[in-house]
């Protein structure tokens, strides 16, 4: 710093007095340019962005109940689906030929099998309860007047 000053000592008296005025004139436009003018756009962007923010949030809340309902049937839709799918994959791999297949609820389903074995069917049913978590309702068993052989209506659900 003191070598600048030095060297400004040193200068006549017409380079001083440019010296200054180019300074005069600088200063201001550096500060303009290189501090206030950014600034100001970086202002008017977040300001536009912050109005967009709210708008969406106002959106959301306004659809909020929308998305809840949306999500609650989907998520009934989907454990229907699983039962289903739980109790026809099980009996398959049981050769249970179930003859129908019906949901009832988010987590019910009611099934119909005509004319099955008596004790494939129990076991079936026993299987399914402690390894899929898929319970008895109800039943209703009829004999079809055939040895070992059964109708079967039942409810089942899923924990």
């Amino acid at each position: 710093m003191e070598k600048l000053s030095k060297h400004y000592n040193e200068l006549s008296g017409k380079d001083k007095r440019a010296l200054n005025i180019l300074t005069a004139v600088m200063l201001p436009l550096f500060i303009y340019f290189a501090l206030i003018q950014p600034s100001r756009e970086f202002y008017s962007s977040n300001k536009s962005l912050y109005q967009e923010n709210k708008e969406l949030i106002a959106w959301i809340n306004l659809n909020k109940g929308n998305v809840a309902s949306a999500k609650t049937g989907a998520q009934a839709r989907t454990q229907d689906e699983a039962i289903i799918q739980t109790v026809s994959k099980s009996a398959e791999e049981n050769n249970i030929k179930l003859s129908r297949l019906q949901p009832e609820g988010k987590t019910k389903v009611r099934i119909w099998i005509n004319d099955g074995d008596f004790s494939d069917l129990i076991k079936w049913l026993s299987d399914l309860s402690q390894n899929t978590g898929v319970n008895i309702s109800s039943i209703s068993i009829d004999d079809t007047g055939n040895p070992g052989k059964v109708d079967i209506q039942s409810l089942l659900y899923q924990e």
